[in-house]
């Protein structure tokens, strides 16, 4: 499913109602496209002292381990067009902003995507 960012977000890029949501917290996701901009974000910027982002998919597809993050996949994710599967998230999560698989903050990150299929599904809440 591409995600339609001009449906799905009323506030686009550049606006001041966009600028007020940190792209990286997870208790401000409620979209699909809230994902993306938070994935294309970590990829830019990860870890806690603002290391370089990750240059290609294939780096990270090499950093997590065989079939836990295929370029592929990532690639349709990070261009939009489709979102991408809880695990994915998390497993993209994990790599890219440190954050460890059980931990409260992943937590935080599987409700967020939990939010965003809804919303994609069109149910409220």
């Amino acid at each position: 499913m591409r995600i339609p960012t001009d449906r799905f977000d009323p506030e686009p890029l550049g606006t001041p109602g966009h600028a007020r949501r940190p792209a990286n917290r997870p208790e401000f996701i409620r979209r699909p496209l809230d994902i993306l901009d938070a994935m294309r974000a970590m990829r830019a910027m990860r870890g806690t002292r603002g290391e370089p982002g990750y240059r290609t998919l294939r780096e990270l597809e090499l950093l997590a381990g065989p079939g836990r993050l295929p370029r592929s996949t990532l690639g349709a994710v990070l261009s939009g067009r489709r979102m991408p599967s809880k695990e994915l998230l998390l497993t993209f999560v994990g790599l890219t902003a440190g954050v460890a698989p059980g931990s409260h903050k992943s937590l935080l990150w599987a409700e967020a995507w939990e939010r965003a299929d809804r919303y994609r599904k069109g149910a409220t809440a």
